[in-house]
């Protein structure tokens, strides 16, 4: 369908809709209508003719006829004119209304009453956006390449995508994406974005920022709302939400911080503010220790502290001791001699209660009972009485005697030793191991393990790392350093292995010098990173020639000197080629002097090579002197 024909078939649906509302009763004009309002802006009226407002009374839209004349919201390009009278209106033709097309290729005119977009002239010069072109049927064709098609070929229109089709010509086709971010307002439940090359505004889920952390932002049919959080939420510093959409202190007791101790304070939640109050200094808690010479009181800032009572004497530990307080600190002290202790028994004055001794398992002999009497406690099935300690078998007295492998046991006792007791066979253990000619705690057959103190370092009986540098049972045998393997001694429960020294000689070749290969440690001979030769140096042997090699070489003037390099600069009588080479800026007859030395029959290669002095008679090496003179040995010829 062409284009004018298809926009007056429009229109004249359009002035059919038109009219309809023109005709609606002016006697509703005034009316309150039902829908709610906040604004003029939310009461939507069909009828040009009328006026649509919001009532600051009833939150309800009314409607008031418009002025008499020129409907005020009169549609702008439809070629026809709505005139109103008493909230009715009545459409004539209006040719001074054309349509006014953003196309510059067409142009509006009106047709007995009718809107047309009509063509210009084809060839007709055009400007859409930042490009040029002609028109051709009605349409902008603007040329247009890859690299400037961003520039010529954008309409201006956001919701188009602008670029150069395959003939050379803008195409500026309709996008159904959302509008990006810098498009869009942050907080405001709406999205921008394009329908089929047209921006529209819809309803999106972008919740408002609350002013408040105690409200949440929700949207609403597209409007923003927020609303209170719930009550108890965490808020601020310790805070919480009240329900109401303020952060405060506490809603219960238990909200607030506890920052002492329950005896000797108390917290409570008033006016949604935590009030604390403290006990005073000095007041006694509760629950006390009986017996610890002390009193356990508040400090007046919330928290325990002790004082000294010695008035909290502990319980008397037995009969014959008594309980003390001494600055605080608990104690005993003994019974008077002579106390009752029970039933015929008494203190002894040293805490103890005396009864008859009665013989133990291992006393024999005659036994003192403590008690003025002797007890006849016979002889010893195992070990000899009396042998270190009176009244007691050898096999208990604690004494390594009789032939015992330990004290009181192995040999003639039957109890077996423990850790670190000499042994000669693991029966006599009772670990059931014997290493070292000691009882020990393991098998210990480990590589550079022992048992005893002297090989181990530590202790007899514990299975541990040998002594470093030693190998007692010859575990690590002896390997040439070269090889980088054992060093033939144990060093941290391990055969150490050789480290640090060289198993691979340094090389030189072509002015590239690599060092020595050196054992890590590890077993592994480690080969250096290659280095340059500085300078002019090349090789000498396996080392680069340098200015610490004791050699005259590159452009050394002397050993390890001169030749204006990285070498220091020569001393006095070392052999120079300019004063450059010498550290005093001399060079005299081929060495370093210690001045100009530019007198007659003066020479700084003497005797004293680099200090200048007088030639010696009878020569001239200079030809200073005329004819067949020589100089004298003072300065002249």
């Amino acid at each position: 369908m062409r284009r004018d024909v298809w926009l007056g078939a429009m229109w004249g649906l359009l002035a059919a809709a038109s009219m309809a509302a023109c005709s609606e009763d002016p006697g509703s004009a005034g009316k309150p209508s039902s829908p709610a309002c906040v604004t003029a802006d939310d009461c939507e009226i069909n009828n040009p003719c009328a006026l649509g407002t919001c009532s600051p009374v009833t939150d309800q839209c009314e409607v008031t006829p418009a002025p008499n004349g020129p409907a005020p919201n009169d549609e702008v390009g439809d070629c026809r004119q709505v005139l109103c009278q008493s909230g009715l209106g009545t459409v004539e033709e209006d040719p001074s209304d054309p349509p006014m097309p953003d196309n510059p290729c067409v142009t509006g005119q009106c047709i007995e009453g009718v809107p047309y977009e009509v063509p210009v002239p084809n060839d007709t010069p055009c400007t859409v956006g930042g490009g040029n072109g002609t028109c051709l049927d009605g349409v902008c064709a603007i040329p247009c390449d890859p690299g400037n098609a961003d520039v010529v070929c954008d309409d201006s229109n956001l919701c188009t995508v602008d670029s150069c089709d395959a003939d050379g010509f803008c195409v500026n086709d309709p996008s159904s994406d959302p509008l990006p971010d810098s498009y869009q307002t942050d907080g405001d439940c709406q999205l921008r974005t394009c329908v089929d090359g047209e921006e529209m505004t819809v309803d999106d889920d972008d919740p408002p920022v609350p002013l408040s952390e105690c409200e949440i932002g929700s949207c609403s049919s597209g409007v923003g709302v927020t609303n209170p959080a719930a009550e108890g939420v965490p808020c601020g510093s310790n805070g919480l939400c009240d329900g109401q959409g303020n952060c405060v202190g506490c809603l219960l007791a238990t909200d607030c911080p506890a920052n002492f101790s329950p005896d000797c304070g108390s917290v409570a939640c008033n006016n949604s503010i935590c009030d604390t109050t403290l006990e005073p200094s000095g007041t006694p808690i509760p629950n006390q220790t009986v017996g610890d010479c002390q009193t356990q009181v508040c400090d007046g800032a919330g928290m325990v502290t002790s004082q000294i009572d010695d008035n909290d004497v502990p319980s008397n530990p037995s009969a014959c001791t008594l309980g003390t307080c001494s600055n605080g600190t608990p104690g005993t002290t003994n019974a008077t001699a002579g106390t009752a202790c029970g039933g015929s028994d008494i203190c002894d004055g040293q805490g103890a209660c005396c009864t008859p001794t009665v013989c133990g398992p291992n006393n024999c002999g005659s036994l003192p009972s403590g008690c003025n009497t002797v007890l006849s406690c016979g002889s010893c099935s195992e070990g000899q009485c009396g042998l270190a300690v009176a009244n007691v078998c050898s096999c208990a007295d604690g004494v390594q005697n009789n032939g015992e492998q330990g004290v009181d046991c192995g040999g003639p006792c039957a109890t077996t030793c423990g850790g670190g007791t000499p042994c000669n066979q693991p029966s006599e253990c009772s670990s059931n191991f014997c290493v070292d000619g000691v009882c020990c705690n393991g098998l210990c057959n480990g590589v550079c393990e022992a048992c005893t103190q002297q090989l181990n370092g530590v202790a007899d009986g514990q299975c541990l790392a040998v002594i470093n540098t030693t190998d007692p049972d010859g575990n690590c045998t002896a390997q040439a350093p070269a090889t980088c393997g054992t060093t033939g001694v144990c060093v941290g429960g391990a055969c150490d292995m050789h480290s640090g020294n060289v198993c691979a000689p340094a090389t030189c070749v072509s002015a590239t010098f690599t060092g020595d290969w050196i054992c890590d440690g590890g077993g592994t001979c480690q080969v250096p990173s290659p280095t340059a030769c500085g300078g002019a140096y090349t090789c000498d042997g396996s080392q680069c020639e340098s200015c610490s090699d004791g050699i005259q070489n590159g452009n050394e003037t002397d050993i390890d000197c001169g030749g204006g390099g990285v070498c220091a600069d020569c001393t006095l009588g070392e052999t120079c080629q300019a004063p450059s080479d010498c550290f005093i800026g001399f060079c005299v007859d081929g060495v370093c002097c210690d001045n100009a030395c530019g007198g007659t029959c003066e020479h700084c290669n003497g005797a004293n090579l680099g200090t200048c002095s007088f030639v010696p008679p009878g020569q001239d090496p200079d030809n200073e002197c005329p004819g067949s003179n020589t100089c004298d040995g003072t300065g002249s010829c």
